[in-house]
């Protein structure tokens, strides 16, 4: 025999040998390892906690990068696959999107066939982009409808057809079921037309706690709407009376903590329309939808409600009925309204109230503001939401009930009476200033340097930041630059503009002997075509502590950058 094969041979023994002790050795590390030295239960605690459930604040939006599931963990190692495997609580979270097979959900369901479970089903989730069926659908019909008994959660988001093999002619009660979504993902893809699931969706959930419904129409008079446990309603499209419609108001005097109602009947007549208030609401957040806005002012007309979170949206409103809706709304809310922020956005009239919120510009991942501002910026706050017309531009609006003495934010999306901004500058505690490109920029450079104002106070004087949001103004082109034929030839570029007039807001500070400071943050967003480089970045330091840049979804910050 060739003494060389003989050689080989040993080698690969020997090879194996080690191999062997490799993994032995693997083995005796990993032992060593904190999370290895766990007692079983208290790992399974912790892997448990880390899947995703939609029980509770969760229910309604998944995260954008879905949390690990069961079978994640059953690829980190043989301990955590042997582990997994033998935890019925591992397996109590369920998503299907629309390429899971039939086969991997049957076996996840054996696994959780002994405890509550939590069901995601999303036909838009899968590898195709388009909506369709999914290929499990047969299987989830099956679990669903001979296990009722066996869910804590459900979010449906499919089409019309397997909604109704789900729930179609089904009598039976989902006696555990806390929480159920049913959501239509056609409206998603531009499919404006709205399918009603009231005849199919008559089955009882006696511990049902949060009721979401979008992208379907349902009836006020739907079983599910009297729950006694019922806690949190979000339903649009809806069909009914009037007097269905305050059956579910009277449910949040004592029962519900948040309602989000959207509805589709016409403007009541005035026999439908009782004069007085008929009860009072107190909630965490209410929201009310109306296709007209005299529905809403006769919703409005038999309410008092208080509200952590309120809004209300009733489409096109003509200018000489704004006075009577927003005094209507006031009204209701029994008190004065004082906002901290002011968003005005373009179509509907909608008002939003919110008082404890993270403010947008520090609810993201990267960091924004400098130390000090974040932190003050997190401190509970109120603001109010203004789409379309705006109610604010007359004096006759100022008696309707609210007050801006206290505004701390403003967001614009829209163009504003001139008027508005010399009140906003002069007589409002304004921090933060977020601009969309519909917004005629010349009005935003004459108010910060406060041009339309005789009486010598300072503009804006608690100004922190300034945000420019999806792309250059409409005064400018795709570059920045002027393309009106009112703005001086010379082609300076907007974030130019905009550095100009904050210097032409400190020299009037510093002609007044009074103390300026710079802005904390400039930060100009989804640029599409614009470059800042070092000369234009120090001119915007000069008025700013901190320039955010963004092009074409590319995030450029002057961290290392010294001026």
């Amino acid at each position: 025999m060739d003494q060389r094969y003989v050689d080989q041979q040993a080698l690969d023994a020997r090879i194996s040998e080690l191999e062997l002790e490799l993994i032995d050795l693997k083995r005796q590390r990993n032992a060593l390892s904190p999370v290895f030295q766990l007692p079983p239960e208290l790992l399974c605690k912790i892997l448990s906690s880390n899947i995703l459930t939609f029980v509770g604040d969760n229910f309604e939006s998944p995260p954008a990068n879905p949390r690990p599931t069961a079978l994640t963990f059953c690829h980190v190692s043989h301990f955590w696959r042997a582990l997994v495997r033998n935890t019925p609580q591992m397996w109590s979270y369920i998503r299907v999107g629309k390429n899971t097979r039939s086969q991997l959900l049957s076996f996840i369901w054996k696994k959780a066939e002994t405890i509550p479970v939590d069901m995601n089903v999303d036909s838009s989730e899968g590898e195709s982009t388009s909506l369709g069926i999914p290929d499990a659908m047969d299987a989830i019909v099956e679990i669903i409808r001979q296990n009722p008994t066996k869910f804590r959660s459900l979010r449906l988001r499919l089409d019309i057809d397997p909604i109704r093999r789900v729930f179609g002619d089904f009598r039976g009660s989902f006696d555990h079921l806390q929480d159920l979504l049913i959501s239509d993902p056609a409206r998603d893809w531009g499919d404006q037309h709205s399918h009603d699931v009231g005849q199919c969706l008559v089955c009882h959930a006696p511990k049902l706690r949060r009721f979401w419904a979008t992208g379907y129409t349902l009836p006020f008079a739907l079983p599910l709407l009297s729950t006694d446990t019922l806690n949190i309603v979000r339903i649009y499209q809806n069909e009914g009376t009037m007097d269905h419609l305050f059956a579910l108001l009277r449910r949040g005097q004592n029962q519900l903590s948040s309602m989000e109602v959207g509805v589709n009947f016409p403007p009541p007549i005035d026999d439908l329309a009782p004069q007085g208030k008929m009860f009072k609401l107190s909630l965490e957040g209410f929201h009310l939808q109306t296709s007209d806005w005299r529905t809403l002012a006769a919703i409005l007309s038999r309410i008092h409600f208080s509200a952590n979170t309120f809004s209300f949206s009733c489409g096109t409103i003509p200018d000489e009925n704004l006075h009577e809706l927003f005094s209507a709304i006031a009204h209701a809310h029994g008190s004065i309204i004082a906002p901290k922020e002011v968003r005005i956005r373009t179509n509907s009239v909608v008002t939003f109230w919110h008082e404890h919120i993270t403010h947008p510009l520090v609810n993201g991942t990267r960091r924004i503001l400098s130390a000090d501002v974040h932190d003050e910026l997190r401190q509970p706050s109120k603001y109010i939401e203004v789409k379309g017309k705006v109610p604010f531009s007359h004096p006759q609006h100022y008696n309707a009930g609210w007050s801006f003495a206290n505004l701390q934010v403003l967001t614009l999306a829209a163009r504003v009476p001139r008027d508005l901004w010399t009140v906003l500058a002069h007589t409002t505690p304004l921090e933060i200033l977020r601009c969309s490109p519909c917004v005629d920029c010349y009005d935003v450079f004459e108010a910060l340097r406060g041009s339309q104002d005789s009486s010598g106070s300072m503009p804006f004087p608690r100004l922190q930041a300034f945000v420019s949001t999806y792309g250059v103004p409409w005064n400018y082109d795709a570059y920045g630059r002027r393309n009106e034929a009112g703005f001086p030839s010379h082609m300076k570029g907007y974030h130019i503009d905009l550095a100009e007039a904050l210097q032409a807001r400190r020299d009037r500070f510093e002609l007044a002997s009074q103390k300026w400071e710079p802005l904390a943050l400039l930060d100009f967003r989804k640029f599409p075509e614009c470059d800042l480089n070092t000369d234009e970045l120090e001119i915007l330091l000069k008025v700013a502590k901190e320039v955010v840049w963004e092009k074409r979804g590319w995030w450029v910050e002057n961290l290392d950058y010294e001026p």
